[in-house]
């Protein structure tokens, strides 16, 4: 499986921002992100687990592993697709919740 297509790429990106922009699951990342603040250490230890899971719920579906190597492979097979103008977009959407928001 995979994303082989245009069309599979852009469903599995509006499904993954859907997952983050769940009210329940970014009240979690936001609580985090505040609680890691500029400690780059608790953020790798606390908001990357929380981002893996919340894409998990997607990407499973896409045929990737619902581990922090799934989303990293989803997000660079999402990278192949980005000539696409809202596949660009979403994908820098779903790459930000891995990174700190200092560096953002």
């Amino acid at each position: 499986m995979g994303i082989d297509n245009v069309e599979t790429a852009r469903m599995a990106a509006r499904e993954s921002v859907r997952a983050f922009e769940d009210p329940k699951c970014a009240a979690e990342l936001a609580n985090i992100r505040g609680e890691c603040g500029t400690d780059i250490a608790k953020f790798f230890m606390m908001a990357i687990p929380k981002a893996t899971e919340i894409l998990s719920s997607v990407i499973t579906k896409y045929g990737y592993s619902p581990d922090q190597q799934g989303s990293l492979t989803f997000t660079e097979d999402l990278r192949n697709f980005e000539f696409d103008p809202e596949i660009k977009s979403l994908s820098e959407r779903v790459k930000s919740q891995f990174v700190p928001s200092a560096q953002a």
